[in-house]
Formats: C-alpha cells, sequence, structure tokens
C-alpha cells in the first residue's frame, strides 16, 4: 500500500480478491488518505456481475471492471473512469 503514496495515481485499480487483504478494507484505507481520498478506485473482479456492482458501491469503490479482462474494451474503461473526476 505503501507504493501509492510514493507517486499519487489518476486511479486506483483493486482486485476485490487480494490474499493478503479484505478488498474492503483496503478501498477504506484508500479513501481515508487525505492524499488519495479523490482518486477514483475502481475494483477489478471475477465476481458475477451483480454481486461485483453491489460490493463496489458498498466498498467505496466508483465502480469494477469484470474479469477476465476485455483487453479491447479496457482502455476504454479507464477512460471513462478518469473522465468521470
Amino acid at each position: 500500500m505503501t507504493k501509492v503514496f510514493e507517486e499519487i495515481p489518476d486511479l486506483i485499480l483493486v482486485d476485490l480478491g487480494l490474499p493478503d487483504i479484505d478488498g474492503q478494507t483496503l478501498v477504506t484505507l484508500i479513501k481515508r488518505a487525505p492524499e488519495l481520498k479523490d482518486i477514483p478506485v475502481v475494483a477489478v473482479t471475477a465476481w458475477p456481475e451483480e454481486t461485483a456492482r453491489e460490493m463496489a458501491l458498498a466498498y467505496g469503490c466508483n465502480g469494477f471492471i469484470s474479469k477476465p479482462i476485455n483487453i479491447r474494451a479496457f482502455p476504454d474503461q479507464i477512460a471513462e473512469f478518469l473522465n468521470k473526476g
């Protein structure tokens, strides 16, 4: 997590199924950091779409991208989240 503070990103992609920390905790820590609170956080998950949508909203994410990632659609998906801010 300290890497995100070294160079503040324009967007943060978070896998909700991390082995060492759950997605909700990670997103909460990101949103509590004053320097990151306005950075869009997007969940990346293989959960079913409706579950992913519900969990992303519940966790405080700005949205989600489903896995497997569609490499043709991915750049447009990222651009959409960057343009919302």
